[in-house]
């Protein structure tokens, strides 16, 4: 398996920080010809791109979200399949507000949700659309709620101290 080798490689090296906040160009490009040479290799890419999204360092899963929404953009409805089907829910819960994700990839993810709604429109990615609805609810929710503790008497002393 050779193959699957070569694109794991690829895809550490696309989504390696080298301080720069840029992973390999060439490598993205690799990733994206070898999946549409050999489509059997997206649910192995999908797999260790989503890997590299769990990574500790907010560097290292910046770049693989990119990479993700490259790979998304161009090779088609079997990898928007499988993305649905194995990352988006996890996209998911770092958009979600107040879950303790790092604030980059917080946004990064809702506006990853928010870009991807357009595949919703295909019946076979309809997650995708209903994942940018839940977003939207999850953000208004927590918008009522500050203003809700804006409101609350006290509220502007809170964290106030003087003395």
């Amino acid at each position: 398996m050779a193959d699957a080798a070569k694109l794991k490689a690829a895809v550490f090296r696309a989504t390696n920080d080298a301080g720069d906040g840029e992973g390999d160009p060439a490598a993205m490009i690799e990733i994206s010809e070898k999946l549409r040479e050999h489509p059997n290799l997206i649910v192995e890419a999908v797999k260790n791109i989503k890997a590299r999204i769990k990574d500790k360092s907010p560097a290292v899963s910046l770049l693989a979200l990119d990479l993700l929404d490259q790979c998304m953009q161009s090779n088609g409805l079997q990898l928007q399949m499988q993305v649905q089907k194995k990352v988006l829910p996890r996209i998911l819960k770092f958009a979600l507000p107040n879950k303790g994700t790092h604030q980059l990839i917080n946004l990064k993810c809702a506006n990853l949700i928010r870009s991807w709604v357009e595949y919703g429109s295909d019946g076979r990615l309809s997650e995708f659309a209903n994942a940018s609805k839940e977003l939207a609810r999850a953000e208004e929710k927590e918008k009522l709620k500050q203003q809700a503790a804006l409101q609350r008497p006290g509220a502007a002393a809170v964290g106030g101290g003087g003395g």
